[in-house]
């Protein structure tokens, strides 16, 4: 799980987990959660346009956190089709 700042210097969250997302397999599947003060709804579409699993917005709603964390590193398997690659 990659808890992802969306205001990082040099790079920011959408093109880290752009450059995350073209790794190959299974190193471009993790699970990605953006942590972001930033809560119009276009800020969480471009997270999730991005890849990322889900947008956790500041200040943190420790409840809200943690079932959005076990979410994303549950046994059951994390489909992104558009992500993962066969090789």
């Amino acid at each position: 799980l990659v808890l992802m700042d969306m205001q990082m210097p040099g790079l920011d969250g959408i093109h880290a987990t752009r450059e995350i997302r073209s790794l190959p397999f299974p190193y471009g599947g993790v699970p990605i959660l953006g942590v972001t003060a930033n809560a119009r709804p276009e800020d969480k579409s471009k997270c999730l346009e991005a890849g990322m699993y889900d947008v956790v917005l500041k200040p943190i709603n420790v409840s809200e956190f943690l079932t959005k964390i076990d979410s994303a590193i549950s046994d059951e398997p994390i489909v992104m089709p558009r992500f993962a690659s066969t090789g």
